[in-house]
């Protein structure tokens, strides 16, 4: 993480939750509070013009289903007037930690009363929209040698490596998904232009009653990425 964010804006700790949505939430989110604005301040300050907060976390453990939605409350306490966007990962059925559905439930909750915008991605395995089977559905296309298929062998889903450098790691092309979404939703607020519009109003547009904010979002064709 060294290489994409200020070091000085990190904050670590030698464990984590145990799976336990109320250790992230009540305990883990209350011993750091006051490091968690301060670093959240000092990130303010240095924007010229703010327009959201991306919270991106899982929700099947207890650390980001926890102390992500705890973090999201925080926002909304002292950035009351500032969007927030939120990329939640859902667990998969097959998911061998006990407590995820537990974790789950109790982090929608949260979602629903504190946040702006949810973008669910979904992690199951036999779903032909989640990531791992996107990622296999791309890989077979691409070791497939049908000359009628064009699919780039640099692209971020056919390679694990995508722009990040070092070894490639197992979860590299899903998180290089997850990063193009936010990347392609963001782009009309970073490039100037007449599609050129500020981030509150994807908010304004999409989501039609405050707690019906749950979004769901599409690439495509994704191995042009």
């Amino acid at each position: 993480l060294k290489d994409l964010f200020d070091s000085k804006q990190l904050i670590t700790d030698v464990s984590g939750s145990g799976n336990n949505w109320a250790v992230g939430h009540k305990v883990y989110g209350c011993r750091y509070r006051e490091k968690i604005v301060e670093k959240l301040r000092r990130a303010a300050e240095q924007c010229d013009c703010l327009q959201c907060f991306f919270v991106i976390h899982s929700m099947g453990g207890g650390t980001g289903s926890g102390l992500g939605t705890f973090v999201l409350n925080v926002l909304e306490e002292e950035f009351p007037e500032v969007c927030r966007f939120v990329t939640s990962v859902y667990p998969s059925a097959e998911d061998d930690v006990i407590t995820s559905p537990y974790n789950s439930v109790l982090a929608m909750k949260e979602l629903t009363e504190h946040a702006d915008c949810v973008l669910p991605i979904e992690n199951q395995v036999r779903d032909s929209k989640a990531l791992v089977e996107i990622v296999n559905k791309i890989h077979h296309l691409t070791n497939s040698g049908n000359s009628r298929i064009s699919v780039k062998q640099s692209s971020l889903v056919s390679s694990n490596k995508g722009c990040v450098k070092g070894a490639e790691k197992p979860f590299d092309t899903m998180n290089n998904i997850v990063a193009t979404l936010l990347l392609h939703l963001t782009s009309s607020a970073r490039f100037e232009g007449s599609l050129n519009m500020d981030l509150n109003e994807i908010s304004m547009n999409l989501v039609p009653f405050p707690q019906l904010h749950y979004l769901t979002s599409s690439l495509t064709p994704l191995y042009s990425l």
